[in-house]
C-alpha cells in the first residue's frame, strides 16, 4: 500500500494536486466517507458543514489505473 502520511491535509477550494481516493471527514453531522477526486479539481465544500469538511488522501490513481478500469467495465458491452 502506498504511504499518503506526509500528503498534506486538504480543505474546500483547494486544487488537487493528486488524482486519488480521498477520506472526506465531516465537522460532526455524518461519518467520514470516500471520494474521488481528480487533479486540477477544486475540493468541494460540504452543504451543511461548509469549509469544515477535509480531504486526506487514501491512495493515489493515475491515469493508466483508470484507463484499466474502464475497460473492465465495458468489457462485453459491445462498445
Amino acid at each position: 500500500m502506498e504511504d499518503t502520511s506526509l500528503e498534506p491535509v486538504r480543505k474546500p477550494a483547494d486544487a488537487c494536486a493528486v488524482s486519488g481516493v480521498y477520506r472526506v471527514v465531516h465537522k460532526k453531522h455524518r461519518a467520514a466517507h470516500t471520494a474521488i477526486v481528480k487533479k486540477g479539481d477544486p475540493f468541494p465544500q460540504c452543504k451543511i458543514c461548509g469549509d469544515a469538511v477535509r480531504f486526506h488522501l487514501i491512495k493515489k490513481v493515475t491515469g493508466h489505473a483508470r484507463a484499466k478500469r474502464a475497460r473492465k467495465r465495458g468489457a462485453g458491452q459491445g462498445n
